[in-house]
């Protein structure tokens, strides 16, 4: 093994505990004696290790930093994942033969030590068969976590970079520093007082990742579950720094400051000379008073990072929140579609809060989508029921407004527009957009001039809701862009599938389908004047067949059945509300379907494992 790697005694062990994991070894005397063939690779960010479809028989260590695996996907590219220090690239290659299924790039400065296809084969048949079962178990565990889209890594190092100009900066750096904390291990803050107590001479060498300003990084990393490196607001050698070594780069900003790109990004993020850069995320500062954020869209437009957040620093829950998305520990929560019955959902969320169980991304479809969207806004409790009821009892029923004559549509649509608007700037102020909602949140819709689907994370939070449930036939579409938006259960009914898009670790699904087999006792359907006879029967009517809205919710359901059972499966906890008849449109009994979704999910949440439990938290 390289000079450089033996010297350092935080890399060797790093290469050790990678070493002794894959073979599923404790004993180090088959390390000591292989690792004399094993080669060095110092890469700089934006370097590539291995190209797709190329034809190499090595097994990789990453010692060091953090590489990120893409493959093509016809003219685009697709992103498998990213592999950390203690992990392994090019087994399947190693084992197979084949040629690189990805390629795989440095996102930052990284080390990794390269195991040639020879001495992979002598450990293996030195250590009999015991070993080789073990390596292809390892093998299949990795191929397993990577297909689906789960695998991450629980060290994290973030670079805090303020993009405003901020007093108390280094109180929210330290808040969150804590929150990390909190979840066990030990959460480090470096900031530029850290880095001017490093000798000048190792200050010196800052682009040699075996010099001294590595190893000094290499000892806080290794030494912390979670390292946070506090930025300067100027592009000084410190920020170089933290820019170089972080995994993920947090923009801090005053939301209230004007909207424009810092000195920092614009000569250090955006100067075109790095092809691949680390994950950004804008993170915007709130006063805790304020009603709901504002004017989001404009921060996006001038920057392209991957995802945005929301803090009120006074308030602690929105801390750990944070804390929990940049740890990959955040929970994801999904509302499916079901007419009437989506009042469970309230029930629900209510129960998830008061057992302490967190929500940090929430999302969904049809009226889950209506009902998340309020969730989403940061309502809970009392002012969540009173809100559910304001927009679908006490205003009167969203298809209440009957057509006289339905061309598009049997209700008009208009009164579920003006509630929908209504409750929005009353809870807001002013309707805003989906990427201003306090929690991130999206909503699936069918994009009908397409055929397609579609989910809504940016625009009118208003019509974004309007769009996802506004039932083919019962609602007329919704106008975005030019294009017809129809309910979002004609397409994806519980868009699991999508949550896992936004890399939690945790998905709580709240499923309305029900297994019921609704079966008749006679041959034929009766004429219409036999239905309307029978319906003044009451209790006592012979013919049990859905109404003509309750028709159209269910057979816009069908196509996406299949598709939400594979859902539910998909999900950690899926809470499937018990209740009691609860039909489509019985609109009526909203507070029996709330009842209903609180306590099933009260029960189901008691059935769970203490320890399994506590990742929800």
């Amino acid at each position: 093994m390289a000079d450089e790697l033996a010297s350092s005694r935080q890399h060797r062990e790093e290469l050790r505990a990678a070493f002794r994991e894959f073979f599923k070894t404790p004993d180090d005397t088959l390390f000591t004696e292989v690792e004399k063939h094993l080669t060095v690779l110092a890469l700089r960010a934006g370097e590539t290790l291995v190209r797709e479809d190329e034809r190499s028989e090595e097994l990789f260590f990453v010692v060091s930093g953090r590489l990120r695996a893409t493959r093509r996907l016809g003219q685009l590219k697709q992103l498998l994942g990213e592999v950390v220090r203690g992990e392994t690239v090019g087994e399947l290659a190693l084992i197979t033969g084949e040629p690189r299924s990805a390629t795989v790039v440095a996102v930052r400065d990284s080390l990794v030590a390269r195991m040639a296809r020879p001495t992979f084969e002598r450990i293996l048949a030195g250590g009999g068969p015991a070993l080789a079962m073990s390596v292809m178990r390892t093998i299949i565990e990795r191929f397993r976590s990577e297909t689906i889209h789960r695998r991450s890594s629980e060290r994290v190092t973030i670079c805090i970079l303020p993009v405003t100009q901020m007093a108390d900066i280094r109180a929210f750096a330290t808040a969150l520093r804590e929150a990390v904390g909190s979840f066990g291990g030990r959460a480090r803050l470096l900031t530029a007082d850290d880095y001017d107590a490093v000798p000048a001479a190792d200050r010196a060498e800052q682009g040699n990742p075996h010099g001294g300003l590595a190893r000094w990084f290499d000892n806080a990393e290794v030494t912390s579950a979670a390292l946070l490196m506090l930025a300067d607001r100027e592009p000084t050698d410190w920020t170089r720094a933290c820019l170089r070594r972080a995994d993920e780069i947090l923009l801090v900003a005053d939301a209230d400051a004007p909207v424009q790109v810092s000195e920092v990004e614009a000569r250090l993020l955006d100067d075109g000379t790095i092809s691949v850069r680390p994950v950004q995320s804008l993170v915007l500062l709130h006063d805790a008073a304020k009603r709901s954020p504002l004017g989001t869209q404009a921060w996006l437009d001038r920057r392209g990072v991957a995802r945005h957040i929301h803090v009120r620093p006074a308030l602690d829950r929105d801390v750990k929140r944070l804390a929990r998305l940049v740890t990959g520990r955040a929970i994801g929560l999904v509302l499916s579609g079901g007419g009437a019955r989506g009042f469970a959902h309230v029930g629900v969320m209510n129960a998830l809060n008061d057992t302490g169980l967190v929500v940090d991304v929430v999302g969904g479809a049809s009226i889950g989508s209506a009902i998340g969207g309020l969730r989403a806004m940061d309502l809970v409790g009392d002012d969540l029921v009173r809100a559910a009821r304001r927009v679908f009892v006490e205003n009167g029923t969203p298809t209440g407004d009957y057509n006289i004559f339905p061309l598009i549509s049997l209700a008009k649509g208009k009164r579920s527009r003006r509630i929908i608007e209504a409750t929005v700037a009353e809870i807001a102020g002013r309707d805003i957009g989906v990427e201003d909602t306090w929690i991130t949140y999206f909503c699936v819709a069918g994009n009908y001039s397409t055929a397609s689907e579609a989910v809504l994370t940016h625009g009118s939070l208003s019509r974004s809701l309007l769009a996802s449930f506004a039932i083919p036939g019962a609602l007329p579409p919704v106008v975005i862009d030019g294009h017809l938006y129809v309910d979002g259960s004609t397409v994806n009914n519980l868009p699991v599938d999508v949550m896992q898009r936004y890399n939690v670790s945790k998905i709580i699904a709240v499923d309305l389908q029900t297994d019921r087999v609704r079966k008749v006792e006679f041959d034929g359907i009766p004429s219409t004047f036999s239905l309307l006879f029978d319906r003044l029967r009451g209790a006592k009517r012979h013919y049990d067949l859905p109404s003509l809205p309750e028709m159209l919710l269910n057979a816009i359901a069908l196509q996406s059945t299949g598709r939400q059972r594979e859902m539910r499966a998909r999900a950690d906890i899926c809470v499937r509300p018990r209740l009691n008849g609860v039909g489509l449109l019985d609109w009526h009994r909203f507070d029996e379907a709330v009842k209903g979704g609180y306590e099933t999910a009260r029960e189901d949440i008691a059935l769970l494992d203490p320890r399994e439990l506590a990742a929800y938290h």
